[in-house]
């Protein structure tokens, strides 16, 4: 059948409590990333709690809307003219940030993936001839790759020197960011990253429940880490194709049983889009507030 017929056959399953606990749900994950931005910055110089968290929240939104991640690299320029950050502190909060999101994508990515592949529920896993534990390893020398690739890029000048420039400040940063906190904090803060990739899944999860499909989280987790692996690249804006992309790959055999999956994903797209759009405009309006006051 056509997609749109698909999903206009798919229509009368929807519960409208569990879209709107869905669309809710997209406040639990940018509420983590905001706190989790305050704790790292608030380490690296004194600015204020609120104007990190909606700095951050702004940030999402932009880089959800534009194809890069300009977002998290311009936050320490604007919390610069917000609260007179240094620079460098600021690009050392940024880079200690993108250290631990790194390094719980690579556990969460290798335990969510272990185990949608013994239970087989994860499509892509029928391609790879691996068990368990050698398919975990293949996943982490994946992405040990592709972040070996990214640095190659930045250090033989790939990319436009818009986006290299801050990337390479960010590499260059590495060292003096490490004891911005002590070890027992990294390890926190190292979990709490990997806390926003399970609150990441809520909101599709509940909506495609909301649309009579059930989906196991940890298949949307494993789905999940791999479009995280994927957020800084160059992209279309909103994710177009990455999270089709990924989706695909996790759910296969679920997308294909169910016209229900057709209308949750365009659930999902409207209602995240009206998500990141209002959340945007109500943080850039905090951000014009606070400039004003001062």
């Amino acid at each position: 059948a056509h997609p749109v017929t698909a999903a206009l056959g798919g229509l009368p399953t929807l519960h409208p409590g569990l879209l709107l606990l869905g669309f809710f749900s997209f406040l639990l994950p940018a509420a983590a990333h905001a706190g989790r931005s305050a704790v790292v910055y608030r380490a690296a110089a004194p600015v204020p709690f609120s104007a990190v968290a909606l700095t951050t929240v702004a940030g999402n939104a932009v880089s959800y809307f534009m194809p890069w991640a300009v977002g998290d690299l311009g936050q320490p320029l604007v919390l610069k003219r917000l609260a007179d950050l240094d620079i460098g502190a600021g690009f050392r909060a940024l880079t200690l940030r993108l250290v631990h999101s790194l390094t719980a994508l690579f556990f969460v990515g290798a335990l969510a993936m272990a185990y949608a592949h013994h239970t087989g529920m994860l499509a892509l896993g029928d391609a790879i001839p691996f068990d368990e534990v050698p398919g975990t390893a293949a996943w982490i020398i994946g992405l040990l790759v592709c972040a070996g690739l990214a640095v190659v890029f930045v250090r033989m000048g790939f990319l436009p020197p818009a986006v290299r420039r801050p990337l390479a400040r960010i590499w260059r940063e590495i060292p003096r960011t490490v004891h911005l906190v002590r070890f027992p904090t990294h390890l926190v803060l190292t979990l709490w990253a990997g806390g926003e990739l399970l609150l990441d899944c809520l909101p599709l999860w509940w909506i495609a429940r909301g649309c009579g499909l059930e989906v196991p989280l940890h298949v949307l987790l494993t789905a999940q880490v791999v479009l995280a692996a994927l957020e800084y690249l160059p992209r279309a804006p909103g994710f177009l194709g990455f999270q089709e992309w990924t989706l695909s790959l996790a759910l296969g055999p679920v997308l294909a049983a169910t016209p229900s999956a057709v209308t949750a994903f365009l659930v999902y797209r409207v209602l995240q889009g009206l998500w990141f759009g209002l959340s945007g405009l109500g943080a850039g309006w905090g951000i014009l507030r606070i400039e004003g006051a001062r």
